[in-house]
């Protein structure tokens, strides 16, 4: 009988360990699917932080649609790239330049910035429509003055149009660019010139003699070239700007494509105005009954005034394309008078100097100086500057 209940005993001792063991057992996978349902590629956190994920990077393309979407109605439902990259550089790092946005944004991919997330986005998923170009003179600074632009006027002649011209000024409504050299006066695009002006070595373009008449000179021509000077009739020096300054001397420069109007040279206000845009010294002008004075101080009461002590002028090839003498010319005429003398214009030249020394160098017969013709471009036309750096229609 003892024998018999001991037996018992141990066969339900055996009964509830087995048991015991098959608890632990059933435990040990029930805790390993809770462990997997929470911490599992599919668990809740891992499902958690994917919400967490997709609703910053909702948060983030809902911001940039909605930007988007109000730029584009403030400009008649277009956007230009220049104000698609500043948006986009609000939310992501890594935004490439307007110049290297690609065609199709679906090959573009950023980063939100940490603030939302830090997520890889593609930005084709956010926008992919059309860009209004904007017209160029919403898109030039005076930090572009001096850029190169392909015009297809060849002045050189030697089959390369992206070296010729280089922008000069934007008035807002209008940009000029301006002969990247002084022109050889033997180009055919300075056929229409024979009006008095006489040509000698390479580039050299005067006055003979005095012209008798003032040519035509468009009032509206003069306040787009910020010419506020309008007697040109009584002195010899007005009679030869109005050389410079009658467009139809120098409609040979004209792509009726791109352009409207050219003069013989820059006006010496328009040259300041660039010059200081250009974030230059600042200069000034002032005038008085028979021409121009220029220089550092406001109404200035020089004649001319010397940049040779400028860092400006030693490193700048634009305002100033020669430091030397070449091939007998000195520099360029401005087409302004002189307030020094009846006879003298306002120049620029390999020295330094803009506007009228007191050497027989700027007077109008005086065979030293070349013209470099500014061209007005179209209020309309617009251009993007490419990744070597010059601009194209």
């Amino acid at each position: 009988m003892k024998k018999q209940r001991e037996k018992k005993s141990n066969y339900e001792k055996g009964i509830t360990l087995i048991a015991l063991v098959v608890t632990i057992i059933v435990l040990i996978i029930l805790a390993g699917v809770s462990i997997s349902m929470v911490v599992g590629d599919n668990g809740i956190i891992s499902q958690a932080q994917n919400a967490k994920e997709e609703t910053e990077k909702a948060d983030v393309k809902e911001k940039t649609q909605m930007d988007i979407l109000e730029k584009e109605l403030e400009n008649e439902g277009n956007i230009n790239k220049g104000d698609f990259v500043t948006i986009l550089n609000q939310y992501f790092d890594g935004v490439p330049t307007e110049e290297n946005l690609p065609e199709d944004l679906n090959n573009l991919t950023l980063i939100s910035k940490e603030a939302y997330g830090g997520h890889e986005m593609n930005i084709g998923d956010i926008w992919n429509g059309t860009f209004a170009q904007a017209s160029l003179a919403e898109t030039v600074t005076g930090t572009n003055y001096g850029d190169y632009i392909d015009y297809s006027i060849d002045l050189n002649e030697d089959g390369d149009t992206t070296n010729d011209w280089r922008i000069f000024y934007n008035d807002g409504d209008h940009v000029f660019i301006i002969a990247a050299d002084y022109v050889p006066n033997t180009s055919s695009y300075l056929d229409n010139v024979g009006t008095g002006m006489t040509a000698s070595d390479t580039y050299n373009l005067y006055w003979n003699s005095e012209p008798e008449t003032t040519q035509t000179v468009n009032p509206d021509i003069l306040s787009l070239f910020k010419q506020s000077w309008t007697d040109y009739n009584i002195n010899g020096n007005g009679r030869c700007v109005s050389t410079l300054l009658n467009t139809n001397n120098w409609d040979g420069f004209i792509d009726e494509s791109y352009a409207e109007y050219a003069i013989g040279g820059p006006t010496i206000e328009m040259w300041v105005a660039s010059w200081n845009e250009k974030g230059y010294t600042q200069l000034y002008t002032n005038t008085n009954d028979i021409g121009y004075y220029v220089g550092n101080t406001e109404n200035p009461k020089t004649y001319v005034y010397s940049l040779s002590n400028s860092g400006e002028y030693s490193k700048d090839d634009f305002y100033f394309p020669h430091h030397s003498v070449i091939s007998n010319c000195d520099g360029y005429w401005l087409a302004s008078p002189s307030a020094r003398d009846t006879n003298r214009l306002v120049y620029v030249d390999y020295y330094s100097r803009v506007g009228s020394s007191n050497t027989l160098s700027n007077y109008y017969s005086i065979s030293i100086l070349g013209v470099r013709p500014l061209v007005c471009l179209n209020s309309n036309i617009t251009a993007t500057r490419g990744a070597d750096n010059i601009w194209r229609f």
